[in-house]
């Protein structure tokens, strides 16, 4: 399909009051022209050239004069015009940085009413987007219980990590988490009382990992991506995590439940591993043999 050509705003207007200026200057200085001369060859006989001369010079001076008036109104058309423009070529502009999905809407305030309500109405409707943006997103990456990344997330994080692996060298481990006593909690206390046990442990997890993305993965499962400082960190900081697990609680119905965290923690390999989910499985395995010892009282 032929693409239906287009012309600036700007250009027609300035075309349109400039032609009807100088159509209505042409008329009105050429019909004047004719009208003196009319009436002088009417009033003056034959003989007076030379008067009729000067008065054609006259007629033919009122024509420039008028001609200049014209231009000049044609001149102040054009800045008029430019100053109408401007702001509907902004808004435009920034109509088109909004599709792309740049929120930042910045208007320059205009003069004229109308513009300058359109600018403002422009405004609001952009920060109306990037709110109900940003409130779908959460609704789309993070759990609504504990306010923590999904497993959503989880998967479009660890989709990034893969494309890492594939390019280049990298470092990174991953963290796998599980709440011990949540069936248990739920069945003899309730179902509220093991909500209260997830976002302890939520809570718990994301205060030692401050500077990682934490993610509630399943009902009573967690993951930590490690990397940077934290990837460092990370003995240091599985040490504070068994620490806190030790002395953190839940009382509900005149009940106390201690929040027992299992953990397991790997590294990226890049001898043996091709991939996330191999380096999951492995912090997975050690998660599960650390949640036996917690049950043994081994540790």
């Amino acid at each position: 399909m032929k693409k239906k050509r287009t012309s600036s705003i700007y250009v027609r207007l300035v075309i349109t009051i400039v032609s009807a200026i100088f159509a209505v200057t042409l008329i009105i200085g050429g019909m004047s022209i004719y009208a003196i001369d009319k009436c002088m060859k009417e009033v003056l006989p034959t003989g007076y050239d030379e008067i009729n001369s000067i008065i054609y010079n006259i007629g033919v001076g009122s024509y420039a004069l008028v001609l200049l008036v014209a231009i000049l109104f044609s001149v102040i058309t054009v800045m008029i015009a430019g100053r109408i423009v401007k702001p509907l070529k902004q808004l435009i502009k920034e109509a088109d940085e909004l599709s792309n999905g740049d929120y930042e809407v910045n208007i320059e305030p205009s003069n004229i009413y109308e513009i300058d309500a359109l600018g403002t109405a422009f405004v609001k409707m952009a920060e109306s987007i990037k709110e109900h943006d940003h409130h779908q997103h959460m609704l789309a990456y993070r759990d609504s219980l504990t306010g923590l990344r999904n497993v959503t997330s989880y998967k479009s994080w660890t989709s990034g990590i893969e494309k890492e692996i594939n390019n280049s060298d990298t470092k990174f481990g991953i963290v796998v988490f599980d709440l011990n006593e949540l069936k248990e909690t739920n069945d003899n206390i309730g179902h509220e009382a093991g909500n209260k046990l997830i976002c302890s442990a939520a809570q718990i997890i994301s205060g030692v990992f401050k500077r990682s993305p934490v993610f509630r993965i399943g009902g009573d499962e967690f993951a930590v991506i490690l990397k940077s400082r934290d990837y460092d960190e990370c003995d240091l900081l599985i040490e504070k995590l068994d620490r806190r697990c030790k002395s953190e609680f839940i009382t509900a119905e005149g009940k106390t439940v201690p929040v027992h965290i299992a953990r397991g923690v790997a590294f990226y390999d890049s001898k043996t591993d091709t991939s996330v989910v191999d380096v999951f499985n492995r912090a997975d395995d050690l998660m599960y043999e650390n949640k036996r010892n917690i049950k043994t009282g081994m540790i």
